[in-house]
């Protein structure tokens, strides 16, 4: 489903679809694009298809860091050292600022610690990594936030496998018949929720059965 036949479903479920005004259909895509950041945070760590892998073989610089290739960073799942396929620990940055000052005696080891930095100057999100190599092997796996829907999102921009659509439908209207004005309805809503908690219970589990399949995507490093 597009996004324009997910409001369509949303209309006639709450109102009869061609009575619905403008005014309430961006009300439902602003619901649907809350629900959507909440399944969303939910399930985006599970789902192969938004994790980037991101290798980086070369010097270090420990004064910047591994520039991500992020275009708006949720959060990073894994750093793993290629050279002896251990992953990172991710510490804070007020550790990590400790750290900093101890770089140079731990010029020759291995890194085992990582924490990550946003450079609102140019916008870029960063890695540093301690100790602090000269060079640097790793494979980092992140997720980026999703894009807000619009009237013309397509379904192939959708962040969810298309066969589990219906959840942002439900979890929608679950949103919808609280709202405090002409469509709270408390059997609704009761009903919403029960259909979208056993959507989103069936694609948790999906992913997760997927992302363990996919578990060794790392090895092509």
């Amino acid at each position: 489903m597009n996004v324009s036949d997910i409001l369509d479903i949303i209309g006639d479920f709450s109102v009869s679809g061609s009575n619905v005004t403008e005014e309430q259909r961006n009300l439902f895509l602003r619901y649907l694009n809350l629900y959507k950041d909440s399944l969303y945070r939910k399930t985006a760590a599970f789902d192969n298809n938004l994790i980037t892998v991101q290798r980086f073989n070369d010097i270090y610089d420990s004064n910047i860091g591994l520039e991500l290739a992020s275009v708006s960073l949720m959060f990073v799942s894994s750093v793993i050292n290629l050279n002896n396929s251990l992953s990172l620990k991710k510490i804070s940055k007020i550790d990590a600022y400790k750290l900093y000052y101890r770089i140079d005696s731990f010029i020759e080891s291995e890194p085992e610690t990582f924490t990550t930095y946003h450079n609102h100057e140019n916008n870029i999100s960063y890695i540093l990594v301690y100790p602090a190599p000269a060079n640097i092997n790793v494979a980092v796996s992140f997720i980026d936030n999703p894009n807000d829907f619009t009237e013309d999102t397509l379904s192939a921009d959708i962040p969810f496998p298309p066969l589990y659509h219906q959840v942002l439908v439900d979890g929608t209207l679950w949103y919808v018949f609280q709202e405090i004005g002409g469509f709270r309805d408390s059997l609704k809503a009761r009903e919403a929720k029960d259909r979208c908690l056993k959507g989103e219970n069936e694609l948790s589990c999906f992913l997760q059965s997927t992302y363990e399949e996919s578990s060794e995507k790392m090895s092509d490093f």
